[in-house]
C-alpha cells in the first residue's frame, strides 16, 4: 500500500499540471486584446477579484423590446480536438440594469480553421440573477471534423431599457479531472458528481 501512494500523488500532480486554458487573455488584463468585442461593448476596470491590474468586458444592451447579442467572442484553433471540452466564464448581470434579461456562454464548432463552416453549438445554463459574479459553465463534445471553435458570450434583453452584463475569467479546457487546481479560490474545475470530470 505504501508503494502506491507516491505513484498516486505523481498521477494527481500530473493531472493538475496538465490544465490548459486555451483562451487568450481570459482575465481581460489591461484590455480586451485577443477578443472580438462588438462596437457597443467595451473593456472596463471592473474586475471579479477587484484587481487594479485587470478588468472585464462590458456590454449595456439597450433598446426596446427583446434583443439578444453576442458581445464578446474568441476563435480558438483545435487542430487535434480532444474528446470533450469545458467552457465558460464568470458573468455579472448588473443590478443597475433597467430591464430584465439573461446572459450565457456558448461554444460554436466549425469544420474549418479560423471559425469557418459552422457545424453546431453548445450553450451553458442561462443566468438571470443580478449583483453577483456567477459561473457560466458547460461541456461540449466536438463533432467529427471539428478544426476550430468560437467561444461566445451573449446578453439577452427582455423588454424596454438596458440590461448590462460583464464577463471575466473565461476558459476553454479539455475535460479532464483535476483540470483546475483551486487557483484563486476558484472551484469551477470541480464537480460534486462522482466519476465526472470538468472545468
Amino acid at each position: 500500500m505504501r508503494k502506491t501512494i507516491p505513484a498516486l500523488l505523481v498521477i494527481l500532480a500530473a493531472g493538475i499540471l496538465s490544465a490548459q486554458n486555451m483562451v487568450v487573455n481570459p482575465d481581460f488584463d489591461v484590455n480586451a486584446d485577443g477578443w472580438y468585442i462588438i462596437p457597443a461593448a467595451s473593456w472596463t476596470s471592473f474586475d471579479i477579484d477587484n484587481s487594479p491590474d485587470s478588468g472585464s468586458a462590458f456590454y449595456a444592451n439597450s433598446g426596446t423590446g427583446n434583443g439578444g447579442y453576442t458581445f464578446a467572442s474568441q476563435c480558438i484553433e483545435l487542430p487535434v480536438p480532444e474528446d470533450e471540452y469545458v467552457f465558460g466564464a464568470f458573468l455579472y448581470n448588473a443590478p443597475t440594469s433597467t430591464t430584465g434579461g439573461i446572459s450565457y456562454s456558448s461554444l460554436w464548432w466549425y469544420s474549418g480553421s479560423g471559425c469557418s463552416s459552422f457545424i453546431t453549438a453548445d450553450s451553458s445554463t442561462q443566468i438571470s440573477n443580478t449583483g453577483v459574479w456567477t459561473i457560466s459553465r458547460a461541456s461540449g463534445v466536438p463533432p467529427g471534423g471539428t478544426q476550430s471553435a468560437l467561444l461566445t458570450f451573449t446578453n439577452q434583453r427582455y423588454g424596454d431599457g438596458s440590461f448590462d452584463v460583464y464577463v471575466d475569467s473565461a476558459f476553454l479546457e479539455p475535460a479532464r479531472i483535476f483540470s483546475n487546481g483551486f487557483e484563486s479560490s476558484d472551484t469551477c474545475g470541480w464537480d460534486a458528481s462522482v466519476g465526472k470530470s470538468g472545468q
